[in-house]
């Protein structure tokens, strides 16, 4: 083995042990997180502990109702990005496939709740 492949070998070895180091790392980091919330969890007496898990169980309700608003958005503009301009045409709504004038969305259609869900 030249030197050349060798240093090359030592690098790839290096640079395998610096990616376990940091996944390491990272798996430190969660554990410490949940040693923590376990202390923390044991500290508390029932009431406490009860309003907090509420709590808990609120605030992922909140953020999963706030991811499916967020897509629900983007499958909107997706679906304008689409829309032609007005030409004075009927068509059909690409969401929900009612007639429509080119350009405009039917009063009745989720693309039109959620933009205005948006606007809100």
């Amino acid at each position: 083995m030249s030197a050349t492949d060798e240093l090359e070998h030592y690098m790839t070895a290096c640079s395998g042990l610096r990616a376990e180091n940091a996944r390491l790392q990272t798996a430190l980091t969660e554990a410490e997180i949940h040693l923590k919330a376990a202390r923390w969890v044991l500290e508390m007496d029932d009431p406490r502990l009860l309003k907090a898990l509420q709590t808990i169980e609120r605030l992922i309700a909140e953020r999963d109702g706030y991811k499916a608003l967020a897509e629900r958005r983007k499958e909107a503009l997706e679906v304008l990005e689409w829309l032609p301009e007005d030409d004075g045409e009927w068509a059909e709504c690409p969401c929900c496939g009612s007639a429509k004038l080119n350009g405009h969305i039917p009063d009745g259609c989720q693309l039109r709740a959620a933009i205005e869900e948006e606007g809100k």
